[in-house]
């Protein structure tokens, strides 16, 4: 079987694999519950003769599904996890299906779909050219939650990978040789003292007041950070009734910067400012941290490896009805998001700073455009990649025909302090036996 004659099988099986996706899209659940599409991932490969090992990391929807044996192990990572509030029927208008459910805004029906494509293709593809080595994928709960693939860490299932894999969806198939930012989740929560907000407000120590000034002060702190940071925060609990002091309320953040010390120092100076919240409002403040991952290095060497694959592949194509959904759904979004959207890629492309950190693999056949739809904004692979050479694809159909050619050796190991996973670099290809470590 030649890479061609694979991109032939995966074609002609295309159709199970997007009933599969509308499967998950249809019941779309969120991180740490996705049964549904868990389950199907799972019968799915079952079926196609892989060893299903289920409940990884004591995480009910997280599995591996494996096949062959020894070295190289290689891993392919897939996730299924849905977004809050992005309840939507199939159309190009808004049209939630349950009011504030859950659904796919990030594509992620399709990431763990092809990943799950890819597995079972390359199955075939080793035993019919009798490869030796193991093939893994990696169903990933709770990735936007930040933290399934951490409990995945910590349970040593990635101990042992040559190499592993992953892809996101996006509007231009192309390999990504930038680094993902740094990122760290954390809850404040407030505790003060009940009282009647009328009869007794002098009792009272208001727990949303620390967190309404730990806000007040996050937003001042944001001029005073390193370019790229971001702060983003949310009240998850405001209390009860206007008319009651609450003596419990809580807020949570999100923290990102280019790297994992700055994500850190900005999280020391977030706890300085909600210790000084509690000091004004004579409350408590306990710490939680949610979740943590690393930024990511990425490897130029596999990215280039996978261009030159992907040039075997055809362009895209659209229908007639799929053109007219797309255009649609322009129609329906507001102008001024749209311009801000060309603004922002025009920037990036055009930038000394981003001009080579993108290989477009191809446009469309018969979609007109203006520029690349590159990806504008900073997002993690995965949750245990530090310091290691790190491979992003953004194309559903390359992974296999990657995949067949080229192996990397990855090291990671558990970081107890940090409540995360990280990893040694010495990156190596097989194939061509070139030490990669340098990128």
């Amino acid at each position: 079987m030649t890479k061609q004659q694979l991109i032939e099988m995966m074609e002609a099986n295309e159709l199970q694999f997007e009933e599969i996706a509308k499967n998950i899209w249809e019941h779309p659940q969120l991180g740490y519950n996705e049964t549904y599409a868990s389950t199907l991932q799972q019968d799915t490969l079952k079926e196609a003769g892989f060893r299903i090992e289920a409940n990884v990391g004591n995480v009910e929807t997280a599995f591996i599904a494996e096949v062959g044996e020894g070295h190289p192990i290689v891993g392919i990572l897939g996730e299924f996890d849905a977004l809050p509030g992005l309840s939507q029927h199939v159309q190009p208008t808004k049209s939630p299906i349950v009011d504030n459910g859950p659904g796919h805004g990030c594509g992620h029906n399709l990431l763990g779909t092809a990943g799950v494509e890819a597995a079972i293709h390359l199955k075939t593809y080793m035993e019919e050219h009798q490869i030796k080595g193991t093939l893994r994928y990696y169903g990933c709960s709770a990735e936007e939650l930040l933290s399934g693939k951490t409990f995945m860490a910590r349970a040593g299932v990635f101990d042992d990978l040559d190499v592993v894999y992953t892809w996101h969806p996006g509007s231009v198939a192309m390999t990504t040789n930038l680094s993902m930012q740094a990122l760290s989740g954390v809850e404040f929560h407030f505790f003060g003292r009940t009282a009647h907000a009328a009869a007794a407000p002098h009792l009272g120590r208001s727990a949303l007041d620390a967190v309404e000034l730990t806000n007040v002060g996050a937003n001042y702190l944001r001029e005073h950070v390193p370019d790229g940071s971001r702060i983003h925060y949310q009240i998850t609990n405001g209390g009860q009734a206007p008319n009651v002091v609450p003596d419990k309320a809580s807020v949570f953040y999100f923290l990102r910067g280019k790297n994992r010390a700055e994500v850190d120092d900005l999280l020391r100076r977030m706890k300085l400012v909600a210790e000084g919240a509690a000091m004004m409002t004579e409350t408590r403040v306990e710490v939680v941290i949610t979740a943590g991952c690393y930024d990511t290095l990425p490897n130029m060497t596999l990215n280039e490896s996978m261009y030159e694959n992907a040039q075997l592949l055809k362009p895209i194509t659209y229908t007639a009805e799929e053109q007219a959904f797309a255009k649609t759904l322009q129609q329906n979004i507001e102008p001024s998001v749209v311009n801000g959207s060309k603004n922002a890629t025009s920037a990036t492309r055009y930038s000394t700073r981003w001009r080579f950190n993108f290989r477009i693999l191809s446009y469309s056949a018969n979609v007109p455009h203006d520029d690349a739809g590159f990806f504008g904004y900073w997002r993690r692979i995965v949750d245990y990649t530090d310091g290691t050479s790190n491979d992003r694809l953004r194309a559903r159909f390359c992974a296999a025909t990657h995949m067949a050619s080229n192996c990397f050796i990855r090291f990671f190991y558990w970081d107890e302090g940090h409540a995360q996973c990280r990893s040694n670099y010495g990156t190596f290809c097989f194939r061509c036996f070139y030490n990669a470590s340098n990128y």
